[in-house]
């Protein structure tokens, strides 16, 4: 199943759009709509149910994207409201 998405990153440039081609409790396959660089920790955004992760990358190659659900920061495993502010903690 695929899942559209929304990354954003902490340079509050909008956001970057995807799709989720792969998902798992620990991480995700991305597809992006161009090849920017990401930075190591982004938010995605599942634009069907709006549940936030905050995540990070461990590969890009292009437009595909490895991410995984991010430990190292307090909170990182919570989703956010679908009304939340995006921010990622520095």
């Amino acid at each position: 199943m695929f899942y559209l998405a929304s990354i954003y990153t902490a340079e509050d440039t909008g956001c970057i759009r995807g799709v989720v081609n792969d998902i798992s409790d620990t991480g995700a396959c991305l597809t992006l709509k161009t090849s920017q660089a990401l930075p190591q920790l982004v938010i995605v955004k599942l634009d069907h149910d709006g549940v936030r992760k905050r995540v990070r990358v461990v590969w890009q190659k292009g437009r595909m994207v490895g991410v995984a659900v991010s430990d190292n920061q307090v909170g990182i495993d919570e989703i956010c409201s679908p009304g939340a502010p995006v921010r990622v903690a520095r």
